[in-house]
């Protein structure tokens, strides 16, 4: 059981790590944060986050998130230089080939580069009494009792090649999407959780600019997502600094690539009027990066009833969505959240509680990624029934939220979280939309396979 004398290893010193660490700060003696990379200080993308070099940004219910975990960083990270935006106001935003009507929607973001962004985490995370960081050590196996029932500590390998033990009453691996927890639980006898795995082999590519702040006229955030029409897209925001990232992206063999005529090609057919050419004549900070991201994969966790105890599965470790739609630093937070609440309920079988309770939020943003996923062409598989069911009235919410500014707000509070799922369902919606029914496209959304 964990409690004020316990010793907690975190693994992993990336944004799910930091905020789980922030969260058992409260409630251990000490908290030892482990991670392979050495840290930098200034903020550049480190080997172990590859994606770092590409558009992040937090969605409104992580950003609230993360302010309730650590306490000014909003202030901070404003006071450092990030982009604040007013999403939909001073955002352009198209989902499957319709573009939200602009309107105030009260909804502030935070625009900046994951390096960023995780330097401002770690700089309060790592500030707390109880809180140590050993960067360039590597985890390499599990301690455990005898019988196999319990975690007491790690393996690691210092920067010198040494070889330690560290004890611990309990260890969180938030070690990203490659989920090295589970060849731990191999090697321990235990079985693996069952996986839903999506794939979508989705790419993109990404360049940082210094840009003039009107390059989009008022707007702070351009993004064209794809669609069964067009299996590409693009997003234009603003960084810190006055800085700019463009990204592009594709699925299948629409994915672009580092040689920079895709990328460019998918710039001057997507971006609006007049940017290809301000961004071909505006200095870049950077060469084009790419990333690849085949599959988005849970594990249920929450459905394992044979686990040892001591050890945690972490954020993208537990459930890594599709990178376009911005949801991994979110649900990150929320499983924090998550976390704590499970902590504050005391108890014994910590992993199989902490699961359970972060598993309906994984659900929704599971839910929502996968749906959207699903209406892209180049996606394989087979539909399934809900999406089936769903893209009509999809395809008229949208239709209707280009000119009806409370259905605009309502999608808009919706993708960023800010508000649930079903509001979409709120009987005032289905009444708007049943009366502007004769407005919308008469081309559906995408080509459902039965």
């Amino acid at each position: 059981m964990v409690n004020a004398n316990s010793e907690v290893i975190v693994i992993g010193a990336g944004i799910s790590g930091l905020l789980a660490a922030r969260v058992l700060a409260n409630s251990c003696e000490t908290v030892t944060i482990i991670e392979r990379d050495r840290l930098s200080q200034s903020g550049q993308v480190r080997p172990g986050v590859p994606q770092g070099s590409h558009i992040h940004g937090l969605l409104a219910r992580g950003h609230e998130a993360i302010e309730d975990l650590v306490p000014g960083f909003a202030e901070d990270l404003l006071a450092d230089g990030a982009a604040s935006v007013e999403f939909l106001s001073e955002t352009r935003i198209s989902y499957q080939g319709y573009t939200l009507l602009q309107s105030p929607a009260d909804i502030s973001m935070a625009f900046a580069s994951r390096p960023f962004i995780e330097s401002r985490i770690a700089r309060k995370v790592l500030a707390l009494p109880n809180v140590r960081l050993l960067d360039g050590h590597t985890v390499q196996a599990l301690t455990a009792t005898p019988h196999g029932d319990r975690i007491t500590g790690v393996q690691l390998a210092t920067p010198d090649g040494e070889r330690v033990e560290r004890p611990a009453t309990l260890v969180v691996a938030a070690l990203g999407k490659a989920g090295q927890a589970l060849s731990w639980l191999d090697r321990l006898g235990y079985p693996r959780p069952k996986e839903s795995r999506m794939r979508i082999d989705v790419g993109y590519a990404s360049r940082r600019y210094q840009l003039p702040a009107d390059v989009l006229g008022k707007d702070r955030f351009f993004f064209d997502g794809p669609h069964a029409d067009r299996p590409c897209g693009l997003m234009i925001g603003a960084q810190e600094n006055g800085t700019w990232i463009v990204t592009a992206c594709g699925y299948g063999a629409h994915a672009p690539h580092r040689t920079g005529h895709s990328f460019h090609e998918v710039v001057a057919r997507l971006a609006p009027a007049g940017v290809a050419e301000r961004l071909a004549a505006s200095p870049a900070l950077d060469d084009i990066h790419t990333f690849g991201f085949p599959a988005s994969t849970r594990r249920h966790y929450e459905r394992i009833s044979c686990m040892p105890e001591g050890l945690i599965a972490f954020g993208d470790a537990v459930c890594s969505y599709n990178p376009i739609y911005g949801i991994g630093m979110t649900s990150a937070a929320l499983q924090a959240k998550a976390l704590a609440s499970t902590l504050e309920a005391g108890g014994r079988r910590l992993p199989q509680r902490f699961y359970r309770r972060a598993a309906p939020n994984i659900t929704l943003l599971w839910t929502l990624s996968s749906t959207m996923d699903h209406l892209i062409s180049e996606v394989p598989g087979r539909r399934p029934l809900h999406v089936q069911l769903v893209a009509p009235f999809l395809k008229r919410l949208l239709a209707t939220a280009e000119y009806d500014p409370e259905m605009a707000r309502t999608v808009a509070r919706v993708v960023t979280f800010a508000a649930p799922l079903p509001g979409l369902l709120h009987p005032r919606l289905l009444v708007r939309l049943l009366r502007n029914c004769h407005d919308a496209r008469e081309n559906p959304v995408v080509g459902v396979r039965a």
